[in-house]
């Protein structure tokens, strides 16, 4: 999958039996022409393949055909710079919109839910995303890299979120793109270096605090 800068058919993809490049109209929810850039790719678990673009929103393709969620739905207002499929099967979308997260992109109209600064992120501009051995979800931001765990985060409360930033070792500037080895690493490269970041291990959260009510013999 290819993204085209300056055209009204801005995707294009490679066919391996046609021996031919195939290139593709989206359509806005609006009904115009898509014109800038994809700026990510990916695809999740359905085979669907996932767009985001430099003027923001996704676009789905599946069953030979795009759909399009734009802000009116969820999807991101801004510059859309990562896209990624975890192994539950969730899509997280980094933006300069903040982050989303799409937990079943199967859906015909999927919900998108939105993570902001009043759930806890320092910053809107999203800019990386990668997701270690434990199914822990790295988000990559201007010169800080912040963590959580999906899969042990209470619903209905602020993210808990794990700051790394350049006391730990992370170059000034930008995190624009991370990757985990084969090892569990995780591999952040920015306008300003490389940096390796060997996560912890998952500990048990602490036992919640008793309450005792009363007390019978």
């Amino acid at each position: 999958w290819i993204s085209l800068l300056e055209t009204d058919q801005p995707v294009a993809v490679w066919s391996r039996r046609q021996r031919k490049f195939i290139r593709h109209e989206i359509r806005t929810d609006k009904g115009a022409r898509q014109t800038l850039a994809a700026t990510a790719f990916a695809e999740d678990r359905y085979g669907q393949i996932w767009a985001g673009f430099y003027a923001g929103g996704l676009a789905r393709y599946r069953n030979g055909q795009w759909d399009y969620f734009g802000a009116e739905e969820g999807g991101p207002a801004g510059s859309v710079d990562a896209l990624l499929a975890d192994r539950e099967g969730r899509l997280w979308v980094g933006s300069s919109d903040w982050l989303r997260r799409i937990d079943q992109p199967g859906l015909e109209r999927p919900v998108i839910v939105r993570y902001g600064q009043e759930h806890g992120l320092p910053s809107q501009y999203i800019t990386a995303l990668a997701e270690d051995h434990l199914g822990r979800i790295y988000v990559g931001m201007h010169s800080r890299v912040v963590r959580l765990d999906p899969d042990h985060q209470p619903p209905d409360e602020p993210l808990r979120l794990r700051h790394y930033t350049t006391a730990e070792g992370l170059p000034l500037g930008d995190v624009r793109t991370m990757i985990c080895d084969r090892n569990g690493a995780i591999w952040t490269a920015g306008v300003n270096g490389v940096a390796r970041l060997e996560p912890e291990a998952r500990h048990p959260a602490p036992p919640r605090p008793v309450r005792f009510m009363a007390l019978k013999a």
